[in-house]
């Protein structure tokens, strides 16, 4: 299967380099929540700028190639290298983590086996997190897939979060529709559901 031909290589090629990472968005969310169609694989790293060209290189031992002629350039503006693992066709964005959550979700992941392979994913809840702030129809269903599946997600964590970037960013309704899926999916859960 050529997604999990190219999460494989993903995971070699972090490990390989030692670059502390993580398996985000589509995939991370399927695995974490409700399994869902994916087309491209989103990983999320921390690299010092003048390590990305490097890490780039060590990325084509493992069929990895820069899907635009000026990538590290595009990188530089976006914090987003988009590459292409050439043997499987699977488009990949890694993301050039800045902030301190994105440090934060990196240190915190762990090793889970996906179909025969080792992915670095992050918790549910820092997954919860990343996607409360995308707010797309897509995340949306993401977090109620993961709030349905975890029972014992903590909840503070996300919300304080939540709260710091609802702050930051002057958007309130950030957390107000957190708080308002974890409201649906209790009822959906009924009487004896435990997300809380």
């Amino acid at each position: 299967m050529p997604l999990v031909q190219a999460l494989g290589a993903v995971s070699e090629w972090i490990e390989s380099a030692a670059v502390p990472g993580a398996i985000i968005g589509g995939v991370a969310a399927s695995v974490l929540g409700r399994p869902r169609l994916t087309q491209d694989i989103d990983v999320l790293v921390t690299l010092n700028r003048h390590a990305w060209a490097p890490f780039l290189a060590a990325g084509r031992e493992f069929g990895f190639v820069p899907r635009m002629n000026d990538a590290l350039d595009f990188a530089e503006t976006s914090r987003v290298l988009l590459v292409l693992h050439q043997p499987s066709g699977i488009p990949i964005d890694v993301v050039f983590g800045a902030l301190p959550l994105e440090d934060e979700i990196v240190r915190g992941a762990r090793g889970v086996e996906v179909a025969g392979v080792r992915l670095p994913l992050p918790t549910p809840e820092s997954i919860v997190v990343m996607k409360a702030i995308a707010r797309r129809a897509r995340d949306i269903a993401d977090i109620e897939g993961i709030l349905e599946v975890h029972d014992r997600l903590d909840l503070d964590w996300i919300r304080t979060r939540l709260n710091e970037f609802a702050q930051a960013l002057g958007q309130k309704e950030l957390l107000d529709e957190f708080n308002s899926l974890v409201v649906r999916t209790r009822r959906r859960a009924g009487p004896d559901g435990s997300v809380e």
